[in-house]
């Protein structure tokens, strides 16, 4: 799942909209992940105009009652709406981490062993990446909905509460896979990396 919700407020304007090579970075992004994930979901806030998707994404908004309230809002809609289906993993990343891949996605999830709830990306300086992991969708749902009810709202804390291991960035094929943007300037530097 993508979460595109964010406010983008450094970048200037909605970076779902950013261009990437020849599209929109939002649009890049969940071609590269329909190789790997099925389905795959993009999170907006409610009247969120996003650019064009391939047909097969499922489109969901933050819940009414928590718009604006963050990534662990968007992260409820799109857990509720695989556990409705009976999916059990998820793998989780946003907008302004356009090389995350493929490659990623199934590397982190292939680290959900059965007693691991969560397993995050951990970047090159040692840091865990809570936007770029994998989880299980109970554990992560009643963890996520404990977590908001508690008026919690930094996806940092979603990590701890599920005890979430951390994959070295190593197994991946690109350590700039989890590089992300927030300003104009340092898209220009991803696209020229």
């Amino acid at each position: 799942m993508i979460l595109a919700g964010g406010a983008s407020r450094r970048f200037g304007s909605d970076k779902a909209w950013a261009t990437w090579g020849e599209r929109p970075v939002l649009e890049h992004l969940a071609r590269s992940l329909a190789v790997a994930c099925d389905p795959v979901l993009v999170v907006s806030r409610p009247g969120q105009d996003l650019p064009a998707l391939p047909p097969s994404v499922v489109r969901l908004q933050d819940p009414a009652h928590l718009a604006g309230e963050g990534p662990l809002a968007g992260l409820l809609a799109a857990l509720r709406w695989l556990d409705a289906r009976g999916h059990a993993r998820l793998f989780l990343t946003a907008t302004d981490m356009p090389r995350v891949d493929f490659a990623v996605a199934r590397a982190l999830a292939g680290a959900l062993a059965p007693r691991v709830a969560m397993a995050t990306a951990q970047d090159a300086g040692g840091r865990a990446q809570p936007l770029c992991s994998a989880a299980r969708v109970g554990p992560a749902l009643r963890a996520t909905e404990a977590l908001l009810g508690a008026g919690e709202r930094a996806i940092s804390a979603l990590p701890r509460a599920l005890g979430a291991i951390s994959v070295e960035v190593d197994v991946f094929s690109d350590a700039r896979a989890l590089q992300d943007f927030d300003t104009r300037d340092e898209l220009d530097a991803l696209l020229g990396g």
